[in-house]
């Protein structure tokens, strides 16, 4: 065998397509196809003076003395393919792959080898059928000599190569377009990455430099001179791009393609052209800020003051002065933006919404930059500071659009009284200033108030600071401090009562509403205290707090808290939708407002938006990270889901951040109960219960949950302890004390006390809100007379039902029909049960209703009466367990008495042992139930026991 001879060639290696599919065709023309296409390769190889290395099976390999060769070769075959395949009248179509490559090959008397070779097949490998894949090698030689045209197909690795490689893609010459050799070119010479990196780069440091450069107090022209060398440097990039390319062994100039020799002078000049263009578009449109002095340099020219103008007040800085006039600047600032906010005309930014601003800088020339991004129009600042004299007080106004400082005013007094008194005439300048008009009495009122009580007023405004931050305790200090200070102060009095109504104490709330002076408000407040007393009241009207609110959004369209106040009010009167709507109104005036992200998603939670209600929340956990109640909504959300293990991680996070918070610990017991952990649920809910510390309306849902769930267990008497306990707070709340009642009355329908039921349920009618109807005391009231078997008294309840006048298609109008047609159809059963069953059909199919009992059961019962049990069943078959989205613990008895109907059914229907198995599943139940309950005595009954 001779040794083995080195040379530098150029391979062609092509496989037949779907070769194995061709070889079993029952059709005769394609064997002969294949066989034609392999003598067609070997006259191919010879008439371009190449040599043939294989053409067994699919493979077709030959090594060719020149690219041009080969090329023409490789084409020639794929066009008999084609050809071939037209004139065949059946079977799979034939497609060839081909890869060329220009390399060095070893080649003896036997065989051939080598890199040339291996990469020509990884090529083929990468072709599609009909595709004909060249390597960067092989294309150097072909452009401008051949017909076919090139399109770039990027880098390649290829298996035992060190670097990948570039390839193209052989194109006939009427499919080559000349933009995309373009950018074929383009490409290959990195022009598109290099400008991506060049902009994130230069924007990285840019960013960099404007952290770092002031630390070290540099000058502006430091800034400004890196700025313009990036943007200026771009072209020059740009040009070095095209010349040279970043390789493992450095930097190495790129070499030129065919195309590229033709083409690459006006191509070069092109890039190189439109870069200078980014360029000088870039520089032009930062020409102010790096070329133009600052503000406080140069000659303003004032613009025209815009109508509905965006105002922020920001705290005024306290140049000079000691510690215990700290409190100034912010009291001044709370002055200046309430009287702003009594403008109709102005959008004004509420004290919540710039500490939201104003958490995310550290000097008010950021804080000039964050509200202008947020969209404020003007910034309303200033200074104060002690002289010996007295307290001088300087206020101004920046026009954030273009920059200037318009002259607000300047007042100086002999002492602290004097001067927060004379932010009324800080105030009538600055609406003249704004063309905003001005009503002098609600200037004078709110100043000559906080002058004449300046302690009141101090504890005031740093009550506010806690109430914003939910820190109800301190700030239930502070303001009961500043109305024991002033008892006039009406504004302090409603901001307490807005704690006592959040903590669950709404009589006490109510009350204190009651002796406030409206006539020492403004409107604008006197509204905000005429909407609270309908909407913390016992007897909650929420349509009439809902009118006052309106009222209040129509007077002052752009006042947050009145859009607040009103999103609220139809939350309360059961319209999410509407509630949603006017919060997202909200968040388009003030997208700062952090509070409004955190109510949206709470009621995007209640209308089953969850997307919406996680983008809302996850919003105002940017705005503000360490407010534990985001938290604890989202583990609501999740709970909601079923997702167990996210819900408690928030929740958990929530009580990181606030130990004794009650949404987190009843989401957590809740989810216990969920889950099956029935007993770690209890014992939640009763530590709830016995911890003080938690706010009283979740230490009162505890209560509700732990009663429920008591019964459902079949421990009535503990469930009417508990409630008995918290009697004192539920009082207070003033919202649930029917409701408590009610379900105290249902126990004592459990214990045999149907007198003591009566006599409760009576008093829960009697003290159900005016604006609502006592349709659930009267549905308990008709099921004992059932039991007492007193139809006349059944008789008059029902009446009663019918008769209401309720405005129409009302949630209290279909709750009411839905639990008559119950009633109704549940004293019917024993005389009619087919019309029983239609009638409670009725009922359960009434929309939008809210069921006092699960009226499947009865409809069940209704069924079995009529001979149907195969219905019955299916019926109670179809009675879920407790869902997650939209809990119902207070059904949870009726889930229990599930079981015990379906027993009573199985047995009447002869299924002795079925029956048997799940009374003995339901007795399992309730290990502690006394034998004396009702549901008990009908377990003995069905059991034949005593």
């Amino acid at each position: 065998m001779l040794p083995k001879q080195r040379k530098t060639s150029t391979v062609l290696a092509t496989r037949i397509s779907g070769y194995s599919h061709l070889t079993v065709s029952p059709d005769e023309n394609v064997q002969l196809l294949l066989s034609n296409l392999r003598d067609n390769f070997v006259a191919l190889v010879a008439e371009f003076e190449g040599n043939l290395i294989t053409r067994a099976g699919p493979d077709l390999n030959a090594e060719f003395p020149n690219a041009v060769n080969a090329i023409r070769a490789a084409a020639v075959l794929q066009n008999l393919s084609n050809t071939s395949d037209t004139d065949s009248t059946a079977g799979p179509p034939v497609r060839l792959q081909s890869g060329i490559h220009l390399g060095e090959i070893l080649l003896d008397d036997e065989s051939v080898s080598g890199d040339g070779l291996d990469i020509a097949i990884s090529l083929r490998n990468l072709a599609q059928p009909g595709e004909i894949i060249i390597s960067s090698a092989v294309h150097e030689q072909l452009e401008g000599k051949v017909d076919s045209g090139f399109v770039y197909s990027g880098k390649h690795a290829i298996e035992n190569v060190l670097h990948p490689i570039n390839v193209y893609r052989v194109v006939d010459s009427s499919e080559r377009k000349p933009f995309r050799d373009v950018l074929s070119e383009l490409f290959r010479r990195r022009i598109f990455r290099s400008a991506g990196a060049y902009f994130v780069a230069a924007w990285l440091l840019v960013q960099a430099s404007d952290t770092i450069l002031p630390v070290f107090n540099t000058p502006s022209w430091v800034l400004r001179s890196i700025i313009i060398l990036l943007i200026v440097g771009f072209p020059l990039a740009m040009l070095l791009t095209w010349s040279v390319n970043l390789s493992p062994d450095g930097l190495v100039k790129t070499a030129d393609s065919g195309y590229s020799r033709k083409t690459g002078r006006w191509l070069k000049f092109a890039v190189v052209s439109v870069a200078t263009i980014i360029s000088a578009t870039v520089l032009w449109s930062v020409r102010t800020t790096i070329f133009e002095p600052p503000a406080e340099n140069r000659v303003v020219s004032r613009s025209a003051i815009k109508s509905q103008p965006v105002i922020a007040v920001a705290e005024l800085t306290k140049r000079v002065g000691d510690a215990s006039l700290d409190w100034l600047g912010q009291g001044i600032a709370n002055l200046l933006r309430d009287s702003m906010a009594d403008s109709p005309l102005t959008v004004v930014y509420s004290l919540a919404a710039l500490q939201s601003l104003n958490s995310e800088t550290e000097s008010n020339q950021n804080l000039a930059k964050a509200a202008k991004d947020a969209g404020v129009d003007y910034l309303i600042a200033g200074d104060y500071m002690s002289t010996a004299s007295g307290i001088v007080i300087s206020v101004h106004i920046q026009d954030l659009d273009n920059g200037t400082i318009i002259p607000g005013d300047r007042i100086e007094a002999s002492s602290v009284e004097e001067a927060i008194a004379g932010t009324a005439q800080l105030v009538r300048r600055l609406k003249q200033t704004l063309n905003l008009p001005y009503v002098s009495q609600v200037g004078h009122l709110a100043a000559d108030f906080a002058a004449e009580n300046l302690q009141a007023y101090e504890l005031y405004v740093s009550g506010l600071d806690y109430l914003i931050a939910y820190d109800y305790e301190n700030a239930t200090k502070l303001l009961q401090a500043a109305v024991d200070a002033a008892p006039n102060f009406g504004m302090a009095r409603y901001r307490l009562a807005q704690i006592l109504e959040a903590t669950g104490r709404n009589r006490e709330a109510v009350q204190l509403l009651d002796t406030i002076d409206l006539s020492s408000l403004s409107e604008r407040e006197s509204l905000y205290v005429r909407g609270a007393k309908h909407k913390f009241t016992g007897n909650r009207d929420a349509g009439a707090a809902i009118g006052v609110f309106s009222e209040a959004v129509s007077k002052f369209p752009f006042d947050s808290e009145a859009h607040q106040n009103l999103a609220e009010a139809y939350w309360l009167d059961y319209q999410n939708e509407a509630s949603v709507k006017q919060l997202e109104q909200l968040i388009e005036l003030h997208p700062q407002e952090a509070v409004s992200w955190m109510a949206l998603g709470e009621r995007q939670i209640d209308v089953g938006d969850t997307e919406g209600a996680r983008t809302s929340l996850a919003k105002y956990v940017s705005m503000r990270p360490n407010d534990p109640y985001p938290h604890a909504l989202l583990g609501e959300l999740a709970s909601r889901e079923r997702r167990f293990t996210e819900a408690e991680a928030q929740y958990q996070q929530a009580l990181v951040i606030r130990p004794n918070m009650g949404m987190p610990q009843l989401g957590l017991a809740r989810m216990a109960y969920f889950e099956g952990s029935i007993d770690d649920a209890m014992s939640l809910w009763k530590n709830m219960i016995g911890n003080t510390e938690i706010a009283a309306d979740y230490r009162i849902d505890a209560g509700f949950d732990y009663a429920y769930a008591s019964r459902a267990r079949g421990k009535p008497q503990e469930a009417f302890d508990t409630l008995k306990r918290l009697e004192p707070d539920i009082r207070n709340e003033g919202f649930r004390e029917a409701l408590a009642i009610t379900v105290m009355a249902e126990v004592l329908i459990d214990l045999g006390d149907l007198d003591g039921a009566v006599e409760l349920l009576t008093i829960a009618a009697d003290n159900t809100p005016a604006a609502q109807y006592p349709t659930r005391a009267n549905f308990f009231l008709a099921q004992i007379a059932l039991l007492n078997n007193d139809s006349n008294a059944f008789a008059n309840i029902l009446e009663t039902l019918w008769a209401l006048k309720i405005e129409p298609d009302t949630v209290n109008d279909h709750d009411r029909n839905a639990a008559a047609h119950y009633l109704a159809g549940i004293n019917m059963i024993a005389e009619n049960a087919i019309l029983a069953v239609s009638t409670i059909e009725r009922a359960i199919a009434t929309p939008d209703h809210y069921a006092y009992r699960i009226y499947e059961l009865g409809l069940a019962e209704a069924h079995a009466a009529a001979g149907d049990a195969t219905a019955a069943l299916s019926v109670l078959n179809g009675i879920g367990n407790l869902d997650a989205n939209q809990p119902r613990f207070d059904l949870e008895y009726d889930r229990r008495l599930k079981m015990l109907l379906e027993a009573e059914i199985l047995a009447a229907e002869g299924r002795t042992t079925e029956a048997v198995a799940m009374a003995s599943a339901f007795v399992a139940a309730w290990p502690d139930v006394s034998s004396q309950h009702p549901a008990m005595r009908r377990i003995q009954s069905l059991l034949g026991q005593n």
